[in-house]
Protein backbone atom coordinates (compact mmCIF):
# COMPACT_ATOMS: atom_id res chain seq x y z
CA UNK A 1 0.00 0.00 0.00
CA UNK A 2 1.51 3.30 -1.11
CA UNK A 3 1.28 6.50 0.87
CA UNK A 4 0.83 9.82 -0.95
CA UNK A 5 3.67 11.37 1.03
CA UNK A 6 6.15 8.72 -0.17
CA UNK A 7 5.80 9.97 -3.75
CA UNK A 8 6.63 13.58 -2.84
CA UNK A 9 9.96 15.34 -2.54
CA UNK A 10 11.18 15.97 1.02
CA UNK A 11 10.17 19.63 0.80
CA UNK A 12 6.66 18.72 -0.36
CA UNK A 13 6.30 16.07 2.34
CA UNK A 14 7.42 18.53 5.01
CA UNK A 15 4.96 21.16 3.78
CA UNK A 16 2.15 18.57 3.70
CA UNK A 17 2.81 17.57 7.32
CA UNK A 18 3.20 21.10 8.69
CA UNK A 19 -0.53 21.51 9.36
CA UNK A 20 -2.88 19.32 11.35
CA UNK A 21 -5.78 19.57 8.90
CA UNK A 22 -5.56 19.46 5.12
CA UNK A 23 -6.62 22.87 3.69
CA UNK A 24 -9.71 21.26 2.13
CA UNK A 25 -10.68 20.02 5.60
CA UNK A 26 -10.47 23.56 6.96
CA UNK A 27 -12.72 24.81 4.18
CA UNK A 28 -15.22 22.00 4.85
CA UNK A 29 -15.37 22.79 8.58
CA UNK A 30 -15.95 26.50 8.02
CA UNK A 31 -18.40 25.98 5.16
CA UNK A 32 -20.56 23.44 7.01
CA UNK A 33 -20.52 25.56 10.15
CA UNK A 34 -21.64 28.54 8.10
CA UNK A 35 -24.36 26.58 6.30
CA UNK A 36 -25.84 25.08 9.46
CA UNK A 37 -25.42 27.75 12.13
CA UNK A 38 -25.04 31.29 10.78
CA UNK A 39 -28.77 31.70 10.30
CA UNK A 40 -30.95 31.24 13.37
CA UNK A 41 -32.62 27.85 13.20
CA UNK A 42 -35.97 27.05 14.74
CA UNK A 43 -35.11 25.68 18.23
CA UNK A 44 -36.82 22.33 17.68
CA UNK A 45 -34.67 21.61 14.62
CA UNK A 46 -31.40 22.53 16.33
CA UNK A 47 -30.63 18.94 17.49
CA UNK A 48 -31.18 17.67 13.95
CA UNK A 49 -28.87 20.36 12.54
CA UNK A 50 -26.19 19.47 15.10
CA UNK A 51 -26.36 15.77 14.29
CA UNK A 52 -26.43 16.30 10.53
CA UNK A 53 -23.52 18.74 10.58
CA UNK A 54 -21.48 16.33 12.72
CA UNK A 55 -22.14 13.33 10.48
CA UNK A 56 -21.53 15.15 7.19
CA UNK A 57 -18.38 16.82 8.48
CA UNK A 58 -17.03 13.60 10.01
CA UNK A 59 -17.37 11.63 6.77
CA UNK A 60 -15.96 14.39 4.57
CA UNK A 61 -13.00 15.13 6.86
CA UNK A 62 -12.16 11.45 7.20
CA UNK A 63 -12.10 11.05 3.41
CA UNK A 64 -10.04 14.20 2.83
CA UNK A 65 -7.52 13.36 5.53
CA UNK A 66 -7.23 9.75 4.32
CA UNK A 67 -7.02 10.35 0.58
CA UNK A 68 -5.63 13.86 0.19
CA UNK A 69 -3.40 14.19 3.26
CA UNK A 70 -2.43 10.50 3.37
CA UNK A 71 -2.93 10.20 7.14
CA UNK A 72 -3.21 6.86 8.92
CA UNK A 73 -6.70 5.64 9.80
CA UNK A 74 -6.53 6.45 13.53
CA UNK A 75 -5.23 9.96 12.80
CA UNK A 76 -8.04 10.43 10.27
CA UNK A 77 -10.63 9.33 12.82
CA UNK A 78 -9.25 11.70 15.48
CA UNK A 79 -9.08 14.66 13.11
CA UNK A 80 -12.52 13.94 11.69
CA UNK A 81 -14.00 13.72 15.19
CA UNK A 82 -12.34 16.96 16.33
CA UNK A 83 -13.43 18.86 13.24
CA UNK A 84 -16.96 17.45 13.31
CA UNK A 85 -17.31 18.26 17.02
CA UNK A 86 -16.37 21.90 16.41
CA UNK A 87 -18.69 22.07 13.41
CA UNK A 88 -21.63 20.59 15.35
CA UNK A 89 -21.48 23.21 18.10
CA UNK A 90 -24.67 25.23 17.61
CA UNK A 91 -22.93 28.55 17.14
CA UNK A 92 -21.09 30.07 14.18
CA UNK A 93 -17.31 29.79 14.60
CA UNK A 94 -16.41 32.13 11.74
CA UNK A 95 -14.75 35.23 13.17
CA UNK A 96 -14.05 33.62 16.55
CA UNK A 97 -10.95 32.15 18.15
CA UNK A 98 -12.16 28.67 17.12
CA UNK A 99 -12.51 29.81 13.51
CA UNK A 100 -9.04 31.36 13.59
CA UNK A 101 -7.63 28.14 15.03
CA UNK A 102 -9.19 26.12 12.19
CA UNK A 103 -7.62 28.48 9.66
CA UNK A 104 -4.22 28.17 11.30
CA UNK A 105 -4.40 24.40 11.78
CA UNK A 106 -5.29 23.86 8.12
CA UNK A 107 -2.82 26.32 6.67
CA UNK A 108 -5.46 28.67 5.29
CA UNK A 109 -4.46 32.30 5.42
CA UNK A 110 -7.87 34.02 5.54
Amino acid sequence: MSNNIENKTPAEASAANSHIFHPVSGIIILLLDYLFFVVEIFPLTMPIACILSFLICFVLLFLVQKHKAGDKTMACLAKAFAGAFVTALPTPITGTIAGSAILLLSGLRR
